[in-house]
């Protein structure tokens, strides 16, 4: 979900087990990684998986408990920050909310945490948005992107502006839907085409026809 390659990511493994989620960062471009365990065993394992890959200074290990290192690393912005707690552990809404409150993550950046199907976990934090909720067998992941400018993915992507609708038929829209085009009646029927552009209009943000009715 957050792509192939993440080169010059700044990484953080809270409960580090076999360092797997760290090292893959590594080998994916990312510029450094911290990792935290209070267990020997699952230390040893890191530095062991690490020397097998040769991976030297970029990967920083600590044998502590989470707290102790957290308070350590708050001048430090993070691009990706993994929270996989052992189950019985219910502590991720302390941690999101302790890394967001330090200022931990850099602009951009992302939360991605693991936690049990039950649990109930917080998801709404101001300057941030939802990018991934998704169940599994057991659990449930949830990945927080930091994006504290709307708006500013378009003028990297699509200089400033982005589609928003079609001014052509329905029909011939509905037509080109390559599977199940009824799914959208109930959106459309609701709010057309031409209402939405007249919305926001109404907002202040002006639209442009372009070419193939977008």
């Amino acid at each position: 979900s957050l792509g192939g390659y993440i080169p010059g990511f700044i990484v953080l493994d809270i409960f580090g087990g076999s360092g797997a989620l760290s090292l893959e960062s590594l080998s994916r471009g990312a510029e450094k990684a911290y990792i935290i365990d209070n267990n020997i065993d699952a230390i040893n394992i890191i530095k062991g998986n690490a020397a097998k890959l040769k991976v030297g200074s970029e990967l920083v290990v600590y044998h502590s408990e989470y707290k102790n290192v957290l308070d350590k690393l708050k001048h430090v912005k993070f691009d990706l920050v993994f929270i996989d707690p052992p189950f019985k552990l219910k502590v991720i809404d302390e941690l999101i909310s302790y890394l967001i409150n330090n200022d931990m993550i850099a602009e951009g950046g992302y939360i991605m945490a693991e936690y049990p199907m039950e649990d109930v976990v917080e998801k709404h934090y101001d300057g941030y948005r939802v990018k991934l909720c998704r169940r599994y067998s057991s659990s449930e992941v949830l990945i927080l992107e930091k994006n504290t400018m709307p708006g500013k993915k378009l003028n990297i992507t699509g200089k400033g502006r982005c589609n928003i609708s079609f001014t052509g038929d329905m029909e011939y829209f509905l037509s080109n839907v390559v599977t199940n085009p009824k799914f959208m009646m109930s959106s459309i029927n609701n709010l057309d085409n031409y209402s939405l552009v007249d919305y926001v209009n109404s907002l202040g943000v002006k639209t442009k026809e372009e070419r193939g009715n977008r």
